[in-house]
């Protein structure tokens, strides 16, 4: 998947446990209605948590790029986590998703943001701190119009042009 060429997320395809999408890709969603006079959010399916989960943007955006996840880059659903909590030192750190390798040690993280949230280095900042409880090869941030990947060079991380698929991810060299 190359960077920012993938436009509006929602576009790549069948993904999830439940993969059932309209026209434009989306989860199958459950729309917000009144029931009994109650007001109910809107839900959709994460096939991770294998749970119905309120319909933010954000979680919008995160269901979108397991599915990039999956069918671009071949990742076994088995092999993700969303909503990941860690901690280091005192601090107590969410990473949005999680990718493990073959050995089940973490891969990469990603951070998934609301699509008007700009992919500023504060983002990259956020996910390079999950990185120092995690340790990993690969990180990602995107907001569903765009998405960086980043893999690690040595003690730094370098941007990619294009994400590899899981099974090269797990080789020694990018």
């Amino acid at each position: 998947m190359k960077h920012g060429e993938h436009g509006k997320h929602g576009k790549h395809g069948k993904h999830g446990e439940h993969g059932e999408h309209g026209e434009h890709g989306e989860h199958q969603e459950h729309r917000e209605h009144q029931e009994h006079g109650e007001h109910r959010e809107a839900l959709i399916w994460d096939p991770l948590r294998k749970k119905q989960v309120a319909l933010t943007p954000e979680e919008r955006v995160r269901q979108w790029f397991i599915g990039v996840l999956q069918q671009r880059m071949k990742v076994p659903a088995h092999m993700m986590m969303s909503e990941v909590s860690m901690n280091f030192g005192r601090k107590l750190f969410r990473a949005d998703i999680l990718v493990y390798g073959r050995d089940t040690a973490p891969l990469m993280v990603v951070e998934c943001k609301r699509p008007e949230v700009d992919m500023s280095r504060e983002v990259l900042d956020q996910v390079l701190r999950y990185n120092l409880a995690l340790e990993v090869k690969y990180l990602a941030i995107t907001n569903g119009t765009k998405t960086f990947g980043f893999v690690r060079s040595g003690d730094t991380f370098v941007q990619l042009n294009e994400f590899p698929d899981w099974e090269t991810m797990q080789k020694s060299e990018p």
